[in-house]
């Protein structure tokens, strides 16, 4: 009898926890969206030293899912920049220079310390941008966190200073500087 009374309360704890992973995926789709959204802005409020006919926005994810690069890339957000913009998927940290990108996206699958060095030797041509607290801490310039299910602007100060763009008021006045 207490085998089956075990067997019960063990495949009652994995249904629950099956229903409380099934109830987290939403909020994750909505946080890569709000995100998508926030990049937009990025693009839309910042001031590059020098002119650009078109402007380039790269993201470096994981194969698998390119779920930020099939949201930018959606109709949804069709028009979304007021600048002309075109949206590149990128394989490695390298193709950001012949791509010539001005922004790269770097999801949380592909940050390492090789990518944290290669973007210290692209700082000054590249706005990067995150998804985790740790990228900016690590050497990124700018990061967008999710916290208590909203989207939070993290800008590593010592980057910024030396980037090859500037944020309008609009932009700044909703993030936070470290370092």
């Amino acid at each position: 009898m207490i085998i089956y009374y075990r067997i019960i309360v063990i495949v009652c704890a994995l249904l629950c926890s099956l229903k409380l992973f099934a109830q987290a995926q939403p909020n994750n789709e909505s946080a890569t969206k709000i995100r998508a959204t926030f990049m937009f802005h990025i693009v839309n409020y910042s001031r590059w030293q020098s002119e650009f006919a078109e402007l380039t926005f790269c993201v470096l994810e994981e194969r698998q899912s390119q779920k930020y690069f099939s949201m930018l890339t959606s109709n949804e957000f069709k028009g979304a920049s007021e600048k002309p913009i075109s949206i590149l998927n990128v394989d490695r940290i390298e193709d950001t220079l012949e791509k010539q990108c001005n922004y790269l996206f770097v999801d949380s699958v592909n940050e390492s310390d090789d990518v944290f060095q290669q973007l210290n030797e692209l700082e000054r041509s590249v706005v990067s941008i995150g998804e985790t607290s740790r990228f900016v801490d690590r050497g990124g310039m700018m990061s967008l966190v999710e916290e208590f299910k909203k989207i939070k602007i993290y800008i590593n100060r010592d980057k910024y200073k030396s980037a090859p763009t500037k944020f309008s008021a609009r932009l700044l006045k909703y993030a936070k500087f470290t370092g």
